[in-house]
């Protein structure tokens, strides 16, 4: 490409005014003026469909050795409670047979007045409620039967502010992991597209781009365009004087904004839309580009 820009300033042309980076090759054969825009390298890529969300994506907020953790956690007060409860006296007063009232008329003999059998009686933590008890309160959704004693009321109460912290971090986890989900780009840089291979992406075969990945992040500066002359042209000072005006009033910026951030974004093209809408704005492009070469006349 410099062999080009050389021969169209010795054979055809005075001056060069397309996107030309200022590099050290095309320094050698051509001369630039004072940048008049400076940008950097960007990636653009086709927008990626978000994939199907997996069943146990909400999982994903903790980790596994964390689930696993919370697993063991289950099964251990599950059974410690199990186990304290049937050790307690306190925990051994509930009768296992209430069907039988001392005002039943049916009731027969000693039972008829008024005794209550208690000799068999059983823990209301049996293994089976032990585990319901753990796992609904785990859920937040409290239990129909509490520890009575004060050693299982120890266990109840220390698995609450277990399950209190894992909820509370389990919930801001989730929010962060979905906010991320979604803003979430394969590509972030142009060093994530230089070391994977899944994407491919294409540059200009005889650019400055190629340049810059050949030569890696040594290159990792701004860049400018510049307008070319020939080598020694008396045009460069001139050139460069009316860049720094335009610099200085303003106008370079403003034409940006104008074209790159206030239109450039490319709409929908509307085949059945009239001339005249094209027309009014090629006739404001003429009036912008007849002001901006009126502030950029040589003198």
């Amino acid at each position: 490409m410099n062999s080009h820009i050389k021969m169209d300033l010795v054979h055809e042309a005075d001056i060069v005014v397309a996107p030309l980076t200022i590099t050290s090759d095309r320094e050698r054969v051509v001369d630039f003026t004072t940048p008049f825009m400076e940008f950097g390298l960007s990636v653009m890529y086709q927008k990626m469909d978000r994939p199907h969300p997996d069943p146990l994506s909400f999982m994903e907020p903790l980790s596994t050795e964390i689930w696993m953790c919370i697993s063991f956690a289950y099964l251990g007060v599950s059974v410690v409670l199990f186990l304290v409860s049937r050790l307690s006296p306190s925990e051994w007063g509930a009768p296992l047979n209430k069907s039988k009232t001392p005002t039943d008329p049916n009731l027969e003999g000693d039972e008829g007045d008024g005794a209550v059998d208690t000799s068999h009686t059983d823990s209301i933590f049996s293994i089976f409620n032990s585990f319901w008890f753990a796992l609904s309160t785990f859920v937040q959704q409290g239990g129909d039967i509490v520890p009575r004693s004060l050693s299982g009321r120890i266990v109840g109460g220390a698995w609450w502010f277990f399950t209190l912290i894992i909820v509370s971090s389990y919930t801001a986890n989730l929010a962060a992991y979905l906010t991320v989900e979604r803003m979430t780009n394969p590509i972030q840089s142009y060093e994530d597209l230089a070391r994977q291979s899944k994407v491919k992406y294409g540059i200009i075969k005889s650019g400055s781009t190629r340049d810059f990945f050949e030569v890696g992040p040594n290159l990792d500066s701004g860049k400018g365009y510049g307008v070319a002359t020939p080598p020694g042209s008396d045009l460069r000072d001139r050139l460069n004087l009316a860049v720094l005006e335009l610099k200085e009033m303003d106008w370079i910026a403003q034409l940006y904004r104008l074209w790159w951030e206030e239109r450039g974004e490319c709409g929908k093209m509307d085949k059945s839309a009239d001339v005249s809408g094209g027309s009014c704005h090629f006739g404001y492009l003429h009036m912008q580009t007849d002001e901006w070469a009126g502030k950029l006349r040589l003198r």
